[in-house]
């Protein structure tokens, strides 16, 4: 009888950022800081928001890491949220990735910033 073993690496989260998408009278923003956003590797960016939405990101530079657009999901409490986790790290000469994201509930869109630290 043989036994097998299984090895799991489990990559730790170093930092969890909350974005809290707000619409308000015909009008879209994030807080905090607007929703731009500075994460180091391994963080997860988590947006939050009363109503449906969606994420979109166009990668304006550094090391080519693309992501691809999500929708929210429904939680508990009636909050829709999206929960992204960013790349792990890269070789020191590699210029971190950074993109415009853009978020979208309903008919409005706004568009912040995201960049990912080495």
């Amino acid at each position: 009888m043989s036994q097998e073993h299984a090895l799991i690496v489990i990559s730790p989260i170093l930092e969890v950022q909350t974005v809290v998408v707000h619409v308000e009278q015909g009008t879209l923003w994030c807080t905090p800081n607007g929703g731009a956003l500075r994460v180091p590797p391994r963080s997860l960016v988590r947006w939050q928001c009363a109503y449906p939405f969606s994420i979109s990101f166009q990668q304006l530079g550094g090391a080519h890491a693309p992501w691809p657009p999500l929708q929210s999901h429904p939680e508990a409490g009636g909050i829709e949220a999206i929960e992204l986790k960013s790349p792990v790290s890269l070789p020191r000469d590699v210029q971190e990735p950074f993109y415009e994201y853009s978020v979208r509930v309903g008919n409005l869109t706004l568009d912040p910033i995201i960049i990912v630290d080495k």
